[in-house]
C-alpha cells in the first residue's frame, strides 16, 4: 500500500512514518514543506507548496497513492491569530485541495484532527458529540472536518494529549504546555535527571483534562481506518480521561521515579507553539469506545501506554 502523507516532520507525522513502514510494510510519499526528512527504505519525499492547488493536484497524481493522510497543520497558534487568512490556506485550503485529489483518484482520504473541536463543557465526548470550538484552530478544524466527512471515502481521525517520542529529532526534547500532549515524556525527561518538575495547574488558558494517547497507538488506529475502508468520525485515542496531575504522577511511578520532585506551579509565560493566551478548552476528554468497535481495535489504559512507551524510550523499539 502507497500513503501519501503530509506533516510528516512533525511529531505524530513522525510516528505514522515508523508504524506505516516498518509494522505494516508501507510505502509513503511525504509531502514536505521546508524540512527534509532521512531517506528510509519505501519512503520518498518533495517539497510541497500545500497552498497551491494545481501544485497539490498534479504532485497526487503523480504519486497515485493508495490512501492519502494528511496531517500538517499551522501549529502556532499566536500566528494564527494574527495572521488569520494564512492560517486559513493551511488549515482549509489545503485540505479542499488535497480532498479533491484524493476525490480525483477515488482513494481513501483521512484527516487527522483534535480534541480541541470540543468546548470542554460536554463531559466524555463520543463520535457523535457536536462540535463547539473555543478557538481558532478549533474552529479551522471544523470546518476542514466537515469538507472530510461530505466526501464518500473520507474518515476524521481525533486524536486527543498525544504523547510518545519525536523519532524524527534526535536528542528530542518533550516541552510543556497549556494543551495535554508530551506531559508523560516531559516529566519522565524532567525526573531523570532528578531536577524539578513544575507542572502547571493555575491559570485560565488550561487544557486540564484528556485522554492522553500514545502516538504509535493512534497511528496504528489511523491505518486500520485505511485498511479497512472505514469512513466518518473515529476518536484515535486511549481508554481514559485523566487529570494532569493523574497523568505526571503515574507516570513517575510506572517509570520509578522521584515524584516529590513534582511541584504544582503558576503557567510558564515561556511556552512552545505560540499558545499565549489564546482560549483553551478546560476538559477534552474523549470516548473511543465506538471508534474500538468499528476498528476492532483494543484500547490502551494509561499504563499499557506507559509500558509502551518505557520500551520505545529505553529500547528505541516500536512494541
Amino acid at each position: 500500500m502507497k500513503i501519501y502523507l503530509t506533516g510528516g516532520t512533525g511529531f505524530v507525522g513522525s510516528n505514522f512514518l515508523r508504524v506505516a513502514l516498518e509494522r505494516h510494510g508501507s510505502s509513503v510519499f511525504a509531502a514536505l514543506n521546508k524540512t527534509e526528512l532521512k531517506p528510509r527504505k519505501s519512503l520518498s519525499m518533495s517539497q510541497v507548496n500545500f497552498v497551491d492547488r494545481d501544485v497539490v493536484r498534479a504532485s497526487v497524481q503523480e504519486v497515485k497513492p493508495d490512501a492519502v493522510v494528511h496531517m500538517a497543520f499551522f501549529n502556532d497558534l499566536t500566528k494564527a491569530y494574527q495572521d488569520r487568512k494564512a492560517a486559513w490556506q493551511v488549515m482549509v485550503d489545503a485540505t479542499q485541495y488535497l480532498l479533491e485529489a484524493a476525490q480525483e483518484l477515488n482513494v481513501p482520504f483521512v484527516f487527522v484532527s483534535t480534541d480541541w473541536v470540543f468546548d470542554g463543557t460536554q463531559g466524555p465526548a463520543d463520535e457523535s458529540t457536536p462540535p463547539n470550538p473555543v478557538n481558532y484552530y478549533g474552529v479551522m478544524k471544523v470546518v476542514a472536518e466537515t469538507l472530510v466527512t461530505g466526501y464518500a471515502k473520507g474518515a476524521v481521525a481525533r486524536v486527543a494529549g498525544v504523547f510518545g517520542l519525536h523519532w524524527g529529532q534526535e536528542n528530542w526534547i518533550a516541552l510543556q504546555n497549556t494543551g495535554f500532549g508530551h506531559l508523560p515524556v516531559a516529566t519522565v525527561q524532567t525526573l531523570q535527571k532528578g531536577e524539578r518538575f513544575d507542572l502547571w495547574m493555575d491559570g485560565e488558558h488550561l487544557n486540564r483534562f484528556a485522554t492522553p494517547t500514545l502516538a504509535t497507538d493512534a497511528c496504528e488506529m489511523m491505518l486500520k481506518i485505511i485498511r479497512q475502508n472505514a469512513t466518518g468520525i473515529f476518536h484515535c485515542c486511549g481508554a481514559e480521561g485523566l487529570s494532569r496531575q493523574d497523568v505526571v504522577h503515574r507516570t513517575a511511578k510506572a517509570f520509578n521515579l522521584d515524584s516529590s520532585l513534582i511541584y504544582e506551579a503558576p503557567i510558564n509565560a515561556h511556552q512552545p507553539m505560540g499558545w499565549q493566551g489564546i482560549p483553551i478548552p478546560s476538559n477534552t476528554r474523549l470516548d473511543g469506545m465506538h471508534t474500538a468497535k468499528i476498528l476492532g481495535h483494543k484500547l490502551l489504559t494509561f499504563d499499557e501506554s506507559l509500558a509502551k512507551l518505557k520500551v520505545q524510550m529505553e529500547e528505541g523499539e516500536l512494541v
